[in-house]
């Protein structure tokens, strides 16, 4: 082999040894950033009553005065989404906002698999919320209401 030639092959593995290392790390890196994303869609919010306002906690939570308060109902469903706006979805777990059909845009901190729904509106926006544990969101609407 010339001189020449085993420069090319060197040249060739170094190549092949910093695209395996990138690839790699790439693939730790998606890894990771996929990781995180669940983690927040599933991450649980909670309801809290304080300073005269209804907090939802959590990633994406909001909140809402009140006196601002019109309407709260447990449901036993939602209506159909008709799409996401900005949030999380994944699979049956909704969190941020969505659009929901007869309703615009609104909160949503769901499990869709896991009812009732708690119904919370105001003038300008609506919020449904509820836990994995039934129960838990009878608790939440006792103290609401």
């Amino acid at each position: 082999m010339t001189k020449e030639g085993s420069d090319t092959l060197i040249e060739r593995e170094g190549l092949n040894l910093i695209f395996k290392w990138t690839s790699i790390i790439l693939t730790i890196f998606v890894f990771i950033v996929i990781c995180f994303v669940t983690y927040l869609t599933y991450s649980a919010n909670h309801l809290e009553i304080e300073e005269g306002k209804i907090k939802v906690t959590g990633h994406l939570g909001t909140e809402i005065a009140i006196e601002d308060v019109q309407v709260i109902e447990l449901h036993a469903s939602i209506p159909n989404i008709q799409r996401k706006v900005g949030g999380a979805s994944m699979f049956n777990r909704k969190k941020g906002q969505f659009l929901l059909e007869n309703l615009g845009r609104g909160h949503l901190y769901i499990h869709l698999n896991k009812p009732p729904f708690i119904y919370i509106e105001s003038e300008d926006r609506y919020i449904y919320i509820n836990s994995t544990d039934p129960t838990v969101t009878q608790e939440w609407y006792d103290a609401l209401k």
